[in-house]
């Protein structure tokens, strides 16, 4: 479905033509199916989104090694295309960065003057009707798609096939798609997104027309094709539910609640608090050994709100509602094994790296009077026992885990907090899975996950939501599991929407009122006629 058109200059066609005229048609055909792949990954790379600088320059993220392998060939010598355009100076892409295989990153690319690129946006909807927004943003989508054949063969090609519905489950989480709410989201995003950085309305824009164009295709439904990784966690693959932004998920799944374990990696941890506290032979509680720990998990608001002050300043350019949320990252990566330090370092390969900490709070005043906070020294020390002990027991009861590659670093060697990442994710796999089969059994179908987080249509009752704790409790033996949940609204008209509604309704009520006012007029001038007529 691509949403980028791309034209190339007439003499390219002409001068393949000239090179391979034999048979009529093979240059177009050739040409076609390289332009086909280069749209193909030039909308992958409007999928998985460009960064500010490459959204400026107007480059893309492609895979010149595809372009050269699966670009087509021409001729009796199997000439590549791509390599033929390039010798004889007609390419259509012109490399800015190489990519690199050890990375896994790919060529930065730019449209060289010989090839056109039309975005084929939706046009603008007059009505302020939600319902006519979305129906006319569907019919915009239909058009965008070359064949709805080709669009469902690429999302799922085993449809094609007469695949089951047990095979498709197997395969696919299929997601319920609320089409009015996200034609909404569309509308907003192309009339009203006026704060939203160029490039990231253009990522979130790109993925709502691609899921919007699946759903109509679908009946309402989108496919996320299951990816399930070495840690433990299912991802998808392609543009699904888990890494598109939270007001975009918010239009795709409309009216439902939102349940996620709260402070989960800290609460995994805590539910080995005990076993250390045996082992170490201490006498204190939990509670009083790792009471910042607890603090964190029970209030965090509270304790959020005692640090905030000790780390920003009246003249701080972050604003005070984005604080807290700055905060609560640091945190995050302190428990996935963020380094403590405030400068970065370099790697064996002579590569610069930032701590997760420095990338999260760039002030470095700021960032030096976080990791000085009383608060967090002590949530620090307290995660660091708890990340020891839990790696110290790894080697006893599943010392093969140590040889697994995915957990060691460059060197062969484990790597701690990629040991404890990997344990973490499974142990919040088998929660999850928990949660949702405790949902089930209590009449609440799951409409979509999201690692630790799950979403239902309809609020969970006090006596389902205690339930399903005690069960995450008593079958995992941690004490300390919680769920919270929060609701989520579909994306409704907009405000510019609603009084475009009302202005055009005040219009509306006084021309009828003034053809009211003149057919009362005309009435009684008539009737003053009649009258006369009658004297």
């Amino acid at each position: 479905m691509p949403m980028i058109k791309i034209t190339p200059d007439p003499k390219v066609l002409a001068a393949l033509t000239a090179a391979f005229p034999k048979p009529p048609t093979a240059a177009a055909k050739a040409l076609a199916k390289y332009i086909a792949l280069l749209e193909q990954q030039i909308n992958t790379a409007l999928l998985n989104g460009r960064n500010p600088e490459q959204h400026k320059l107007d480059i893309y993220s492609v895979s010149l090694h595809d372009m050269m392998n699966r670009g087509g060939q021409i001729g009796p010598n199997k000439t590549r295309v791509h390599k033929w355009l390039k010798d004889n100076q007609l390419e259509l892409i012109r490399t800015v960065t190489k990519g690199n295989n050890l990375t896994g990153r790919l060529s930065e690319v730019k449209l060289t003057p010989l090839v056109s690129a039309t975005e084929q946006a939706a046009s603008p909807v007059a009505s302020a009707d939600p319902d006519v927004q979305a129906a006319a943003i569907l019919e915009d989508l239909e058009k965008l798609i070359i064949d709805e054949h080709d669009l469902l063969n690429r999302v799922c090609p085993e449809l094609a096939q007469g695949i089951s519905r047990e095979e498709l489950h197997r395969i696919y989480d299929v997601l319920e798609v609320d089409v009015k709410s996200l034609g909404n989201y569309i509308y907003w995003l192309q009339h009203e997104a006026d704060r939203m950085p160029s490039s990231k309305q253009e990522h979130a824009l790109t993925q709502a027309r691609y899921i919007l164009a699946v759903a109509q295709a679908l009946e309402g439904k989108y496919l996320q094709r299951k990816k399930p990784s070495d840690f433990g966690r299912t991802y998808y693959e392609g543009v699904s539910i888990q890494n598109i932004n939270r007001t975009l998920r918010s239009a795709v799944l409309g009216d439902c609640w939102e349940y996620d374990i709260r402070s989960s990696v800290v609460t995994w941890k805590m539910g080995f608090a005990k076993d250390f506290l045996k082992e170490v032979q201490s006498t204190q509680t939990a509670a009083d050994y790792f009471k910042y720990t607890l603090w964190y998990i029970n209030n965090k608001a509270e304790l959020m709100l005692n640090l905030r002050s000790s780390v920003f300043t009246k003249d701080s350019n972050v604003a005070v509602d984005l604080q807290d949320d700055l905060l609560k990252q640091a945190f995050t990566a302190i428990c996935f094994g963020a380094r403590a330090g405030s400068t970065g370092w370099k790697d064996n390969s002579g590569k610069w790296n930032n701590p997760a900490i420095v990338d999260i709070i760039k002030n470095s005043e700021e960032r030096k009077r976080f990791l000085a906070a009383h608060i967090v020294k002590k949530f620090i020390a307290e995660q660091n026992a708890l990340d020891d002990f839990i790696f110290s027991k790894v080697a006893i009861h599943a010392p093969g885990l140590l040889k697994n590659p995915a957990v060691q670093t460059l060197g062969g060697k484990p790597a701690k907090a990629k040991v404890l990442a990997y344990l973490y994710q499974h142990a919040e796999t088998q929660v999850m899975d928990i949660v949702r089969s405790t949902a089930i059994a209590n009449q609440y179908e799951p409409l979509a996950n999201v690692h630790d987080a799950v979403f239902f249509r309809q609020r969970l009752g006090e006596n389902s939501k205690d339930r399903i704790v005690w069960a995450m409790r008593d079958q995992t033996s941690n004490p300390y599991w919680d769920l919270k949940g929060s609701k989520i609204q579909r994306f409704s008209r907009s405000m510019r929407l609603h009084a475009e509604d009302e202005a055009k309704h005040k219009t509306r009520i006084k021309e009828e009122e003034r053809k009211a006012a003149a057919t009362f007029k005309a009435r009684n001038i008539a009737d003053d006629e009649r009258g006369d007529a009658v004297d």
